[in-house]
C-alpha cells in the first residue's frame, strides 16, 4: 500500500495556516481598536474643552479664570494634536493598519476566494474519497474475518457429520447435512464476492493515493510559503507598528512649553524630559526584539511541529500538548 503520509501533512498544513490567517486578522484588529482608542481620547478632549469654554465664573475669580483657560485649552489642543498624530499614522494609506488589508486583498484571487480556500476544497474532494475508500476496505476485511471465522466452524460441523454413514444418516439428519452444506456455499460465495470488492476498493485507493501524490507534495509546498509570507508580513506590521505609536517628541514638547509659559511650572518641563527618555528607550527595546527575531527559523520550527503532528496523527497518536483537545 502507497503511503498516506501527504494527505496528512496538507491537513496539518491548512490548519498551520488558518492558525496564521487568525493571527493576522486578530493583529489587524488591535491595531484599528488602537488607533481608535486615540480617536476616542480626541472626541472626549473635544467635549472637556467645550465645558471648559463654556465655564463662566462672577466676581473675584473671573479673572483667575480667564488667565487659566487659554492654558488649559492651549494645552489640551496639543494633546489632541500628538493623538491624532499616532491616530493618522495608524491609519495611514501606507500604514500598518492598511498594510494587514492589502496582504489579505493579495491573498485572494480575482473570483475573491483566497488561494487557501481553493487547496483546502480541493484537498477535501480528495481526501473524502481516499477516506471513503479506506473505511469500505476496512469494512469489508473485517467482514471477510468474520464470515471466515462462520465458514470455519460449518466446515467442522460438515466434516463430523460426514463421517456418519449413508445407512445410519436419518432423513432429518439428510436435511441437516443439506443445510449446513448450503450454508457453507453462502459463506464461500459472501467471502469470494467480498474479497473481490475489496481488492477493487484497494486498487482504487492505491491509484488515487500514486495519482495525487504529486499535487498533495504541491500543495503543502504553497502552504509552507503562504504561511512563511504570512508571517513575515505580520512581523513587519509589528514592527511598523512600534515606530508608528512613538510619540511626537516635537508635540509633546510644544504642550509642555505651551503649559509652562502658561502656569510658569518649572516641574512639568522636567516631566517632560525623564518621560521622554523612558518612552524612548522602550520602544528602541521593542524595536531592538522584534529586528533580532529570525523570522525563517521560528517557520522552520512551526512546521516541523507541524510534520511530526501529521506522522502521529497518522499513526493514531497525538502529541503531548494535542490530548484532550
Amino acid at each position: 500500500m502507497a503511503d498516506t503520509i501527504d494527505f496528512y501533512l496538507v491537513e496539518e498544513g491548512i490548519k498551520r495556516n488558518k492558525h496564521s490567517v487568525s493571527l493576522l486578522e486578530d493583529v489587524g484588529l488591535m491595531i484599528w481598536n488602537r488607533a481608535h482608542a486615540e480617536l476616542s481620547y480626541l472626541q472626549e478632549i473635544d467635549k472637556w474643552k467645550d465645558k471648559v469654554m463654556a465655564e463662566d465664573t462672577d466676581g473675584d475669580n473671573r479673572g483667575v479664570l480667564d488667565f487659566v483657560k487659554p492654558a488649559l485649552i492651549g494645552e489640551a489642543d496639543r494633546a489632541a494634536e500628538i493623538h491624532k498624530s499616532i491616530y493618522d499614522k495608524l491609519m495611514a494609506r501606507k500604514g500598518p493598519y492598511q498594510n494587514i488589508l492589502k496582504h489579505n486583498k493579495q491573498d485572494q484571487e480575482k473570483n475573491k476566494k483566497s488561494k487557501l480556500k481553493e487547496i483546502e476544497e480541493e484537498f477535501n474532494n480528495c481526501n473524502a474519497r481516499r477516506k471513503e475508500l479506506e473505511y469500505q476496505v476496512q469494512k469489508q476485511k473485517q467482514s471477510v474475518e468474520k464470515t471466515a471465522l462462520q465458514l470455519s466452524e460449518f466446515e467442522q460441523k460438515l466434516s463430523r457429520r460426514s463421517r456418519i454413514t449413508d445407512g445410519r444418516r436419518s432423513a432429518r439428519g439428510m436435511r441437516k447435512l443439506d443445510s449446513i452444506n448450503a450454508q457453507v456455499s453462502l459463506f464461500r460465495k459472501r467471502i469470494e464476492t467480498t474479497s473481490a470488492s475489496c481488492s477493487r476498493d484497494e486498487a482504487e485507493l492505491q491509484s488515487l493515493i500514486i495519482c495525487k501524490s504529486k499535487m498533495l507534495k504541491k500543495m503543502f509546498q504553497d502552504l509552507k510559503d503562504m504561511d512563511e509570507q504570512r508571517l513575515a508580513a505580520i512581523h513587519g506590521v509589528i514592527r511598523q507598528y512600534v515606530q508608528e505609536i512613538q510619540p511626537p517628541y516635537d508635540l509633546i514638547r510644544e504642550r509642555f512649553i505651551t503649559w509652562r509659559i502658561s502656569i510658569s511650572s518649572i516641574y512639568f518641563s522636567n516631566c517632560f524630559e525623564h518621560t521622554q527618555l523612558h518612552k524612548s528607550g522602550e520602544i528602541s527595546e521593542a524595536t531592538k526584539s522584534l529586528q533580532s527575531l529570525n523570522i525563517r527559523e521560528i517557520h522552520n520550527q512551526n512546521w516541523q511541529l507541524t510534520e511530526d503532528r501529521a506522522r502521529l496523527k497518522k499513526a493514531g497518536l497525538k502529541m503531548g500538548f494535542d490530548v484532550g483537545q
